[in-house]
């Protein structure tokens, strides 16, 4: 009998991340769940017998640490689904580390875990899972801005952050060639998502609307459709509903400097990865 397939999942504490749980414990997945509510993360583990692991994304060193602890425990995993999200208030916040709190835990957060535990994931000839969102079909991203200190809202701060992660996510399909990386866009979901930020968004997030959105099971069982997928997307697809789709604006230049900056920015955190076995 073959070993379990490992997977770790970030934002694994409720919505998405704890019905992809769920769907992949009854698969026979050994689970690594990731989330920053102490309390939600270890109820939903105990419900799966899972280890899980606290981390704040928005201080990179918890992630330093969370990427050396998974990997010392943990030499093959199979997928890692990015799924941790945030969007913020109508304050701009910036973290300990200097950038703005929406772009670290979307995006660079996540690149400095996967960084950080590339042993694991070469170990494991992984699948990188990131969950983006349609909207940055609609974003307006500013390379002189990125850190949004002359144009922050919550709405802007959410798509941009999302359109870095799937930029660097398509950069690791190129640079990493042992591990296979695809985003996915799985819709509007019917989730917490958002009942922290501005008042109208918490509103909206309260709304009998909601009951009309996606089930998160439904959500994950499009992940496995993912999983199961032989079709090789191109260059600047994500995934959505069973088929591809491309990021009309989608500009190589733009995505080359975008993994520049993101290994620059968690350069002091982890060693460099390239991807490749030893």
């Amino acid at each position: 009998m073959s070993n379990p397939k490992v997977s770790l999942i970030t934002g694994a504490s409720s919505g998405i991340g704890s019905a992809l749980a769920s769907e992949l414990h009854e698969k026979g997945h050994k689970l690594i769940l990731l989330g920053r509510n102490t309390e939600r993360l270890q109820r939903v583990a105990k419900d799966l017998g899972s280890s899980f692991i606290v981390v704040d994304f928005s201080e990179l060193e918890q992630v330093k640490n969370a990427a050396e602890q998974i990997v010392v425990n943990y030499p093959e995993i199979n997928y890692f689904f990015n799924n941790a999200g945030l969007i913020g208030g109508s304050r701009r916040v910036t973290t300990v580390d200097g950038l703005e709190k929406t772009l670290q835990v979307n995006a660079i957060a996540p690149f400095a875990l996967i960084s950080g535990m590339m042993g694991s994931l070469v170990g494991g000839k992984a699948t990188i899972v990131n969950t983006i969102s349609g909207s940055i079909q609609r974003a307006g991203l500013d390379l002189d801005d990125l850190n949004l200190e002359k144009q922050y809202t919550p709405l802007r701060a959410y798509r941009n952050s999302k359109l870095v992660q799937f930029y660097l996510g398509e950069e690791m399909d190129k640079h990493w060639p042992n591990l296979r990386s695809v985003s996915i866009n799985p819709g509007h979901v019917n989730t917490h998502f958002g009942t922290e930020s501005t008042l109208p968004r918490r509103i909206f997030a309260k709304l009998p609307i909601k009951h009309m959105l996606t089930d998160p099971s439904a959500v994950a069982e499009n992940f496995m459709s993912l999983l199961q997928s032989s079709e090789i997307h191109s260059q600047g697809e994500y995934y959505r509903s069973g088929h591809w789709e491309k990021l009309a604006s989608y500009d190589n230049t733009i995505s080359g400097v975008l993994w520049q900056r993101a290994n620059d920015i968690i350069a002091n955190y982890v060693n460099q990865a390239d991807g490749k076995n030893e």
